[in-house]
């Protein structure tokens, strides 16, 4: 079967580039000699085996150059095959062991052999299916089963499928005629999938590869990631957050983009991360063959035709020997004069009840430079140092005016109003990697990182009554705040042949001091203090018992929050249990259940103040405090050729989840509805999701994926009492492509979601690309919010004193066309690091 013969395809590429290659051609050759044959080629390696197992193989091949877990990949080529890597040891085995084979060649009407045909084994009593396989490059076939007497049929596209009944043994030759009609156009190829017990593996086939432009662009053919049009990097269907690795290290959109399509190995999804990663919503892998010497490089931009919207970007590699110099810098731009937006406040106040209607038009926008220095010396198997700098600064914006109307059984007033926002930030940072190989497939990685933040802020906010001139409200909050931080990270593996050890501890510190004026210090300036410490240890080990593959571990957070108000200490402990089996070659059922920490950053925690409306005042809080998050899901993935299909149970249970909520109080003498996070008493969300692509042609043509939840969520808080919702967003892409050309369109049905105390629903989506792409060039035009415009809404729950409407939209994206073009460019030979960690403070510390 096509599906069985791309999962064993998948499993193969798994391996890493090493500097050491070789060149064979064997024909008609037992696969036992083959891999005696490659384990004398080398002595980096040892290929284990049991020649029992092996004997009845056998092998057509030839290849040039290639690393010897590579050569050993496509020596057992389609055969039902496990190959795991561990350092040193690559070790060979059956997937499926019996004493029965079904063995034979396949030949067609010339005797010429047949490679690559399908052949499916069925039960004479009723024809369903036990096991199946592929030919090889000289049309031998050995299949494993379990029963003495099969029906096997051979097909094979322009040939008439041949089916007979037959004892498992040797089958001799079958030779195959061909069909009375030629099928014309690309060759079909099943899916390229692979699931493990926390992953699912990628691989591409020849022609998405020829189709990309670079290796980011092969990322939107896995599971539920797509290219935001908007910010032309990868990202899930749902928004969600992801963690994207290059061959182990942390990497950005812009590090992709500047590798070609073709130095792809394969992808490595996993829906639930390690522990070392175990704060990233999904992690995926970009495994690629070595980066190679010289010069690889990439240019692009996208930008709109009439209004203040740019994203342009650059990156270079400049390889020499086993060092590597690599330059990049991104810049963002957004500049919009037409955002209108319409919030009204219901509340009860000095026991008046009050209506407060705004209509409001900003102009606001950001710049984002991120400019990136980094120098990488690597020695294979041994040593690998990377020295990265980063000077990142950015800037936002926003002044509006509003019209407002304040309704109360006392009084009506109708008022103007004016607010600014302008915010700074300059944000260098200093990352030192190091990764020491061990003996005894042992590595030791150590990740340091040094940041500091400088941020300046500064809001201000008038209401004017027209009437008699007076003031309803003046706020002006300015603040500035340096913040240090330095995060130090030490991670040991060991790698068994049936398993594999992982060991770690992380170590975060931070401490922000600012200056802050606000209405709660009568605008006079303040110094406030806060400082967060996290130390952070697991141990995770992986391995599998027969068919059921498994992955346990546990982790420990101390964290420590400080400022001047409060301090506190606590312990959170996460274990983690992962269970999962393949079913079939095309289904996969997963079992997760696992938990998480959710630490404050030093922003949530501090005292500053603002004016939101006349009577209701927002403030932070020094006093929050971590807490977990524990899920049970149940995972279930079945993979053909034309569909690909995930279907998921979930209960996610939050102890202590921090969200927004109001209440009356006296400040300084005056009474105010007082907004300020909160932790609640808990929350949870239980349902299900589901994620569906449909290529009908299996060639790429026309596709079209969905992806989607059903969540009942409940939120318990000492504030509001118990609430509970129903959160079912729908997105949805369709694409289209035809050699060089192609056009996709990406939409959805939002849904409010359950969010601490409101309910908000996400930004709408309806976008329109159509786009040229050849070798290293890709040229679009696209259509951003076609036949509409980007819209925000929400609200605070019922149970809330203070009910809060709100409704925004920006009338510069309206059907926005941009146009944009990507161009990589890449000479040389081989360099690579495997980089295992790199961390990054992202808390800039301001309030």
């Amino acid at each position: 079967m096509r599906p069985l013969v791309f999962l064993l395809l998948l499993c193969l590429s798994a391996g890493r580039a090493e500097a050491q290659r070789v060149s064979r051609s064997y024909q008609d050759v037992s696969l036992s000699e083959a891999l005696k044959d490659l384990n004398a080629a080398t002595k980096r390696y040892e290929v284990s085996f049991i020649y029992d197992e092996l004997e009845d193989f056998r092998v057509t091949t030839s290849f040039n150059r290639l690393t010897l877990p590579d050569a050993v990949r496509q020596v057992v080529g389609f055969y039902p095959m496990r190959v795991t890597e561990a350092d040193s040891l690559i070790a060979v085995e059956c997937t499926h062991k019996t004493d029965r084979h079904l063995k034979g060649r396949l030949v067609d009407e010339a005797d010429a052999p047949i490679a690559y045909a399908n052949i499916s084994l069925l039960s004479p009593a009723d024809s369903s299916l036990v096991g199946g396989g592929v030919s090889n490059e000289h049309g031998d076939f050995v299949i494993p089963v379990d029963i003495p007497r099969v029906i096997a049929k051979y097909s094979y596209v322009g040939y008439k499928t041949v089916v007979r009944t037959c004892d498992v043994g040797d089958v001799g030759v079958v030779q195959m005629q061909p069909a009375e009609y030629t099928i014309k156009g690309v060759t079909v190829k099943g899916t390229r999938i692979m699931n493990y017990v926390d992953k699912s593996v990628h691989t591409f086939s020849d022609l998405q590869i020829k189709q990309a432009s670079n290796v980011r662009d092969l990322l939107q053919h896995v599971e539920d990631l797509e290219i935001d049009p908007i910010t032309n990097k990868i990202r899930r269907l749902d928004g969600g957050d992801v963690k994207m690795l290059l061959n182990g290290a942390s990497c950005s959109d812009i590090e992709l983009k500047a590798i070609p399509a073709n130095k792809i190995l394969r992808v490595e999804y996993y829906n639930i991360p390690p522990a070392r990663y175990a704060d990233a919503g999904a992690l995926i892998n970009i495994i690629t063959r070595n980066l190679e010497t010289g010069v690889d490089a990439y240019v692009g931009a996208n930008t709109a035709f009439n209004t203040g919207f740019t994203d342009d970007e650059a990156y270079v590699y400049l390889t020499s020997g086993n060092h590597q110099l690599a330059l990049a810098y991104t810049f963002s731009l957004r500049d919009y004069t037409k955002r209108f937006g319409t919030t009204t406040y219901d509340y009860l106040l000095n026991n008046e009840q009050t209506h407060y209607e705004s209509n409001t038009h900003d102009k606001f926008g950001y710049t984002w430079n991120d400019p990136v220095v980094k120098y990488a010396y690597n020695k294979p198997d041994n040593i690998a140092v990377q020295v990265e700098a980063s000077p990142h600064f950015d800037s936002y914006h926003s002044d509006g005016t509003e019209d407002i109307q304040i309704l109360s059984a006392s009084s009506h007033i109708a008022g103007k109003g004016s607010y600014g926002t302008h915010n700074k930030s300059f944000g260098p940072n200093v990352n030192v990697y190091v990764q020491k190989m061990l003996p005894k497939n042992q590595t030791l990685d150590i990740d340091l990182v040094g940041t500091y933040y400088h941020n300046s802020g500064h809001t201000n906010e008038e209401e004017t009554n027209l009437a008699d001139g007076g003031s309803l409200l003046s706020d002006i909050v300015n603040q500035k705040n340096n913040k240090l931080s330095f995060i130090g990270e030490l991670a040991y593996t060991k790698r068994w042949t049936k398993g594999n050890l992982s060991l770690g501890y992380r170590g975060t510190f931070g401490r922000s001091e600012a200056t802050i004026s606000n209405v709660l210090s009568g605008y006079q300036d303040y110094s406030y203090a806060s400082a967060s410490y996290q130390n952070y240890m697991y141990a995770e080990y992986s391995g599998a018992v027969g068919r059921l593959m498994y992955r346990i571990g546990a982790g420990a957070t101390q964290v420590t929050q400080r400022n001047d108000d409060t301090s506190d200490s606590r312990w959170l402990f996460t274990p983690k249990l992962i269970l999962s089996t393949n079913l079939s070659p095309k289904m996969n059922l997963q079992w997760v259940t696992s938990s998480s920490t959710t630490t404050p950053g030093i922003s949530q925690l501090s005292n500053n103040a603002s004016l939101v409306i006349p009577g209701v005042m927002s403030v932070g809080n020094p006093y929050l405090k971590s807490y977990n998050s524990y899920q049970s899901q149940f995972i279930y993935k079945w993979n053909l050729g034309w569909l690909n299909s995930q279907f998921s149970l979930v209960c996610v249970y939050r102890d202590a989840p921090v969200g927004r909520y109001y209440t009356e109080q006296m400040v300084n003498g005056t009474r105010y509805l007082v907004g300020r996070s909160e932790n609640a008493y808990f929350s949870s969300d239980v349902g299900g999701s589901y994620l569906v692509k449909l290529d009908p042609w299996q060639n790429g043509l026309l596709t079209l994926t969905l992806q989607g939840y059903v969540l009942r969520q409940t939120i318990s808080s000492p504030i509001i009492g118990r609430y509970h919702h129903t959160w079912a967003p729908l997105n949805f892409t369709v694409n289209f492509r035809k050699g060089d050309w192609g056009a996709s369109y990406q939409g959805g049905v939002v849904s409010k979601r359950l969010s601490g105390s409101t309910l908000d629903a996400g930004e709408n989506s309806s976008h329109l690309k159509v786009y040229w792409q050849n070798k290293g060039w890709n040229i679009y035009v696209s259509n951003y919010w076609a036949f509409t415009r980007s819209r925000y809404s929400g609200y605070t729950l019922p149970k809330n004193i203070l009910q809060r409407h709100y409704k925004t939209w920006i009338d510069d994206n309206r059907s926005m066309f941009v146009v944009g073009f990507g161009y990589n460019f890449s000479s040389g030979k081989s360099f690579n690091i495997n980089r295992k960690l790199r961390n990054k403070d992202s808390d800039k510390g301001s309030f």
